[in-house]
């Protein structure tokens, strides 16, 4: 004698399924955090997603990244103003000479931390986070950060 399986219970499964997925790809335990290595990784054009924390100057709604004026060395602009800098260890944006980019940047300061995610199904390297307050070590509620999404 064949036992049929209810089709309600078949949906109702499917659908925990997919809730469960959802829930893992939306929780964080699939993004793979890194740290930008060179232009491949940020070229083009990158939009404001969210802030955590709050500044006193608005972060630009978006971001450029191009080659700059000699190898190994990135041009950002928001349209307004441009810098240019060089990657070094950890995530770490450093530029010529004190820049006005708060708040991407710490008023009076060269450089400034950040790390990209990859969040599947999205491709590699899909946000891109500034951390004008200090390296991202440990988890800090207060720490504010500044993360944009590539467009």
């Amino acid at each position: 004698m064949k036992r049929s399986v209810p089709i309600l219970g078949v949906l109702a499964l499917v659908s925990g399924l997919l809730v469960i997925g959802a829930g893992v790809l939306n929780s964080g335990a699939v993004r793979n955090a890194g740290m930008p290595h060179d232009l491949s990784e940020l070229e083009g054009h990158w939009v404001l997603d969210h802030v955590r924390g709050s500044f006193d100057v608005v972060p630009p709604d978006e971001l450029v990244f191009s080659a700059g004026s000699a190898p190994g060395r990135i041009r950002v602009t928001d349209g307004h103003w441009s810098a240019e800098f060089e990657i070094q260890g950890m995530g770490l944006l450093v530029f010529d000479s004190v820049q006005h980019l708060e708040p991407l940047i710490r008023e009076g300061s060269t450089s400034v931390y950040t790390m990209t995610h990859l969040c599947p199904p999205l491709p590699a390297w899909d946000h891109f986070t500034f951390f004008p307050d200090g390296p991202p070590i440990g988890r800090d509620p207060n720490r504010r950060s500044i993360t944009y999404e590539r467009e």
